[in-house]
């Protein structure tokens, strides 16, 4: 995994996507960093495509 991606948390379902560190950070869609954010399938792509824009403190 990338430094600051938490795309294992996000898969386990022990956080949600916008609870990563990097998410609409670092890691967008123009940006991603890990394969949650690489995949149109994966998690954060999906939230991102759903319109949660903004990250939250886990």
């Amino acid at each position: 995994m990338p430094p600051g991606c938490d795309c294992a948390q996000v898969v386990l379902g022990k956080i949600y996507p916008n609870q990563c560190r990097i998410y609409g950070k670092a890691c967008t869609p123009r940006n991603p960093v890990g394969p949650c954010m690489v995949s149109d399938e994966g998690a954060c792509r999906i939230w991102w495509a759903g319109g949660v824009r903004v990250a939250v403190d886990a």
